[in-house]
């Protein structure tokens, strides 16, 4: 059944942002990126993160001092997905392969402590929108496109015990 086969798909998908790879790409997503130098408030510097998926996706950050205040300090991010390599083919179930195009924008809110440089809540929105294409062969005659939409929030609150 094609719907049955589609939803192992989008699982499978789903899964690589669940796996350990992923788990530790959670936690990288929990640093803020410094930049080399001394900042002030209003400055910004960039930073570029591969995530670890089939499919290939890097996120380039814009990263801001927003407001420095209280040994806090404000640190928001932009950030921009692209799919890096949208003609690698992957393995999903049932020996179907597919090729992935996904793009998308997040924005990251954090609270860091001055002293330690440790950020103590964040907060995460991405939304990653494209398309999966199910490469014919095996059980399917043709190509077929299947729109693909990933919303995630995500909220840290880092505490020392």
């Amino acid at each position: 059944n094609l719907a049955d086969r589609t939803a192992a798909t989008a699982k499978q998908t789903l899964e690589q942002f669940m796996d350990n790879s992923a788990l530790r790409s959670n936690i990288e997503q929990a640093m803020v990126r410094y930049t080399e130098g001394k900042v002030k408030e209003g400055d910004k510097w960039n930073s570029k993160t591969e995530l670890p998926l089939d499919f290939p996706i890097k996120v380039d950050n814009s990263w801001s001092l927003v407001s420095l205040s209280g040994g806090i300090a404000k640190v928001n991010a932009d950030g921009i997905f692209t799919t890096t390599d949208k003609e690698r083919t992957i393995d999903l179930p049932n020996g179907i392969k597919a090729k992935v195009d996904l793009n998308g924008a997040q924005q990251l809110k954090s609270n860091v402590n001055v002293k330690t440089g440790w950020a103590t809540d964040l907060l995460i929105h991405s939304e990653l929108k494209g398309k999966m294409i199910l490469l014919a062969g095996g059980m399917l005659p043709e190509n077929m496109d299947v729109p693909m939409e990933i919303v995630t929030d995500t909220s840290y609150k880092i505490t020392k015990k």
